[in-house]
């Protein structure tokens, strides 16, 4: 009997131990669903989980689960002592020095995986870690880019990280896309945005394809509805990590310009607040914005249809998976020209509910009252959105064209 393929990826913690998290972010939705399908899928799989405690020192290996087709690997280390070391001033040689503990963990993970595939399930260090070691073997590497790592240092790192570091960390990336095997794309905006960010060409990839973030459909879709009458009191959703990429200040502007006009609408968002933000800019959102605690999808499923219209304003975002999640529950989207929609929405003639990330809180403003003006014309676009584009990202679809890149990549690797 020939022995299956055997995939190392990155799994998600939101599939960790009994007392699960809710997937949150398209990676984790990603995980959740991958990890599902490869209970009946022709391969073994190894997940690896990044997992940091307090009081750990240094890092460690330790097999936590072995299941008929399925290991788990725990990688344990202390985030704080590595978030001292991104302060640090470093060369590119001195700082893969300092990863060579982290290095030598992930070399026994793959003496005791055996990998013929590794499949990175979006990209930060502890990826590029297993990158480094499967690029060492000669093992193929397919990654599914579910952002773009530049973006979110140049955007999000603020103090976190001292100007060396960020160097070596967007060097790292590019080195990533200059030799893994194959590069998913979640669509084509995403492909052309990271392309143009390392300066490079399509035909510096190795290979590649453009297959949709998997969303799974619940049984029931419900018609997009425009519930908001002349007196009504709007309700704007949001569904954002706390992050400078997903632009919070965006939402502020839209509650105070809401505030200000005393229109009577008022600004949601699902979110946990407040790390490294100015106490001036917290204590102004806190004031104006109804702050909701993360939940798991059936509750924010609930979240979504008490809101009467979602914004999602981020600066930039390969898929944006709360678009498709609002949609679903029968409440339209207004998105930033930084998102990955933007090709959909235009095909679909929602042009006026595309922003720009630094639209001023009364331009947000207007794309509400664009929406509400004109209900028929953009119930039907919405029906369209719902009928053409979430079939595409149905992981029923979407899986098996994983198993044909992971097996071709074997085949080529095995020779």
């Amino acid at each position: 009997m020939k022995a299956p393929l055997r995939i190392l990826f990155n799994d998600s913690h939101s599939n960790y131990g009994a007392g699960k998290a809710a997937a949150q972010g398209g990676p984790m939705i990603f995980a959740d669903l991958f990890v599902q399908y490869s209970k009946d899928a022709p391969y073994h799989l190894t997940s690896v989980f990044f997992k940091s405690e307090p009081d750990a020192t240094g890092v460690r290996l330790h097999k936590t689960s072995s299941k008929p087709q399925h290991d788990l690997f725990d990688v344990v280390y202390n985030r704080a002592d590595l978030s001292v070391s991104y302060k640090q001033d470093y060369t590119k040689k001195a700082f893969l020095a300092f990863l060579s503990p982290w290095l030598e963990q992930i070399e026994r993970l793959f003496d005791e995986a055996r990998p013929d595939v590794v499949f990175l399930n979006g990209y930060a260090l502890t990826n590029y870690l297993l990158f480094a070691i499967a690029k060492k073997r000669n093992i193929p590497v397919c990654i599914q880019h579910a952002g773009i790592w530049k973006n979110e240092i140049n955007i999000s790192a603020g103090s976190a990280f001292s100007p060396s570091i960020k160097k070596i960390f967007i060097g790292l990336e590019k080195d990533l896309v200059q030799h893994a095997t194959h590069h998913v794309f979640l669509n084509s905006f995403s492909k052309e945005r990271f392309l143009a960010a390392h300066k490079l060409h399509e035909n510096d990839l190795y290979e590649s394809s453009i297959i949709p973030l998997p969303i799974q459909t619940p049984a029931i879709i419900r018609p997009v509805t425009l519930k908001k009458k002349s007196k009504d009191t709007i309700r704007i959703g949001g569904v954002s990590r706390w992050d400078a990429i997903k632009n919070h200040s965006a939402f502020l502007r839209l509650a105070e310009y809401i505030a200000e006009e005393k229109i009577p609408a008022t600004v949601s968002v699902v979110t946990n607040p407040f790390n490294g933000v100015a106490s001036t800019f917290r204590d102004s959102y806190a004031a104006h914005i109804d702050i909701v605690a993360p939940m798991n999808t059936k509750k924010l499923a609930v979240f979504y249809r008490s809101c009467d219209v979602l914004l999602l304003p981020s600066k930039f975002e390969t898929a944006g998976g709360v678009v498709m999640e609002a949609i679903i529950q029968g409440v339209p989207a207004i998105i930033s020209d930084s998102v990955g929609w933007v090709p959909d929405y235009q095909s679909l003639g929602l042009h006026s509910l595309i922003v720009s990330p630094q639209a001023s809180g009364k331009m947000l403003y207007a794309a509400i009252e664009t929406l509400f003006n004109n209900k028929e014309a953009y119930i039907k676009r919405f029906a369209s959105f719902q009928s053409k584009i979430i079939p595409r990202h149905d992981p029923k679809k979407i899986f098996p064209k994983y198993e044909k890149i992971f097996t071709s990549l074997s085949k080529k690797h095995h020779g």
